[in-house]
């Protein structure tokens, strides 16, 4: 079991830096999969921005940290 401590952006940052080999590999996966698609780089940015307004505030600052590890 995994116990992390901290902002919701150190605890981001601790869990990026243990998964960041998967994070990594998942990243790559979805912007293959987005290539193939022939998806507008316009449109994603949209639907991240979207994403990222409906969710929390700690979810983000959860996921801005694990982005800095990955």
């Amino acid at each position: 079991m995994l116990s992390l401590t901290g902002t919701w952006r150190q605890m981001g940052r601790r869990y990026g830096g243990l998964v960041r080999e998967q994070l990594q590999e998942l990243y790559s996966e979805i912007t293959d999969d987005i290539v193939r698609r022939g998806a507008d780089y316009d449109a994603q940015l949209e639907s991240a921005r979207l994403l990222a307004s409906s969710s929390s505030a700690d979810l983000n600052e959860l996921l801005k940290g694990m982005s800095e590890r990955a």
